[in-house]
């Protein structure tokens, strides 16, 4: 009786560690003593890591793949088609269409002209239309004369826009347009006048009466509206 008393405790004791090791595997904390099993090579002669590493390469690949492997169609996003677009396109305003002519943005960002001795720098692109061709005008320098002072202009070569600067007071035409002006000193840049400018044709719209120049009234929409008085 006693032998078989022994034999069912030690069972029950074998029982209760094969228990112990299942609950270990299921919950994916090993022993240490089993941790290389990780390593361990299978039927096939893959190991869990390569198929780990096979899974993610997949994956990664799958991500990476923007050419629609899932059939997406812009009415299932909601989006227009290219067709839509096309039909948008062909109905825009062409280049060159409206006599229109602008230097600096819109939204009034103040123009940032630089100097340093007698060189002058446009530090960042500028915007400008001329004459309804979008063209703006890139970062630039340029080293002046000693005690001159200098009309500056936007000039249009029909493909793309550059600052020109001369020392007499040209007239304004479709391709040359007036924006400021820049006086030197001795040895350093005396004074900088650059103006945002916004122009119909040759004629410029203005709040302040000054030649060729369109009155306009000064405010926003949603303010009073005043004309210069100089202007009557």
């Amino acid at each position: 009786m006693g032998a078989l008393t022994t034999a069912i405790a030690q069972m029950a004791a074998k029982f209760n560690a094969m228990k112990v090791e299942v609950l270990d595997l299921l919950s994916r904390k090993p022993k240490a003593s089993l941790a290389a099993d990780n390593a361990l090579a299978l039927q096939d002669g893959s190991t869990s890591t390569n198929i780990v590493n096979d899974g993610r390469a997949v994956a990664n690949a799958h991500i990476t793949n923007y050419q629609n492997p899932h059939g997406v169609t812009p009415e299932s996003l909601s989006g227009m088609k290219s067709s839509d677009v096309d039909a948008a396109l062909a109905n825009r305003i062409p280049e060159g269409a409206l006599p229109i002519s602008r230097y600096g943005d819109l939204d009034g960002t103040v123009i940032s002209v630089t100097s340093s001795g007698l060189t002058v720098s446009w530090p960042a692109q500028v915007h400008a239309v001329m004459m309804g061709y979008y063209r703006p005008l890139p970062a630039f320098n340029i080293t002046l004369q000693p005690n001159t002072s200098y009309n500056v202009y936007v000039r249009f070569n029909g493909a793309t826009t550059s600052y020109m600067f001369s020392t007499e007071d040209l007239a304004e035409t479709t391709t040359r347009m007036w924006i400021g002006r820049v006086v030197t000193g001795a040895s350093t840049v005396s004074s900088i006048t650059i103006n945002r400018v916004s122009r119909i044709d040759t004629y410029r719209t203005s709040a302040t009466p000054i030649g060729s120049a369109v009155p306009v009234t000064v405010g926003t929409p949603n303010t009073s509206q005043i004309l210069a008085p100089g202007w009557f």
